[in-house]
């Protein structure tokens, strides 16, 4: 599958390696790859939720109790999905999700009126709950243990350099910009970071998850405030980690210049622009 190269170039590559090409998808680690993003979730969510209503109905046998199912469920399916969504972080509307909590009240109760509010049954049960998996906090979850590969610098993980191509600043200081995404991206239609930039916006404002103003809200590289995207600004490089506000305090005082630029920053106009 020849992605990003001529229709030329695709032909001659094809005469030069005798293995099989495909036209618009292949196969790899258990997920679709696609020649367009925009089709990954057709390719990879819509079969698997096929797959999975099917396999409920095969599994609808009276003897197992509604226990059991949902013993079924959390063993059995939830591992299914959470491998994908882990490998193919794309939007998934929401009626996908309606759709899939229909089939698993279905596959619990049969014909019968359910007993126990869907809420309740997803409840942990530390809590009163029975531990009915919530998929769709799965999915959230999946998306956002991302963040924590973004803000590792430099990077752990290959992906995450590969991502950095598609914003115009450092992606350890993504998920603490408040400028709008498309300001922040190179590529708005970037098939998984906008998705989880507009999860992580919802969230974040809830209590005791990360204040308006976080400490790591960037000074440097930061459409929001002019003077710190300017190479001259303390001589940062642009690729390099980026200056939040936590480290421009030490004690209540403003860190010394000496702490947050290169030497070659020790200059009055440096000094200035960091007392400014």
């Amino acid at each position: 599958m020849g992605v990003g190269v001529t229709s030329e170039t695709n032909r001659a590559l094809t005469d030069i390696c005798p293995f099989q090409w495909t036209r618009n998808s292949l196969r790899y680690l258990g997920t679709t790859l696609t020649r367009c993003p925009r089709d990954l979730f057709a390719a990879n969510y819509t079969p698997l939720l096929n797959t999975t209503l099917h396999e409920l109905r095969k599994w609808h046998k009276p003897h197992i109790s509604w226990l059991g199912r949902i013993n079924y469920l959390k063993m059995t399916v939830l591992p299914k999905f959470l491998y994908v969504f882990q490998a193919v972080p794309v939007r998934i509307p929401r009626a996908y999700f309606q759709e899939l909590k229909s089939g698993f009240l279905k596959f619990i109760w049969g014909s019968t009126c359910p007993r126990i509010s869907y809420k309740d049954l997803t409840r942990p049960r530390e809590r009163g709950g029975l531990g009915l998996p919530h998929f769709e906090s799965y999915y959230q979850a999946a998306l956002m243990t991302r963040l924590c590969d973004w803000s590792v610098s430099p990077p752990a993980k290959l992906w995450v350099a590969l991502e950095q191509f598609a914003f115009r600043v450092p992606i350890a200081s993504v998920p603490w910009q408040h400028a709008s995404i498309r300001t922040l991206m190179r590529s708005p239609e970037h098939p998984t970071a906008p998705q989880l930039l507009r999860l992580w916006r919802e969230v974040r404002s809830r209590p005791d998850l990360s204040p308006d103003i976080s400490p790591l809200y960037p000074v440097s590289h930061n459409p929001d405030f002019p003077p710190g995207r300017q190479q001259s600004f303390l001589d940062i490089d642009t690729d390099g980690p980026y200056l939040h506000i936590a480290r421009c305090y030490t004690d209540k005082e403003l860190s010394p210049l000496s702490s947050l630029a290169p030497r070659s920053a020790y200059t009055p106009l440096h000094t200035s622009n960091i007392a400014n």
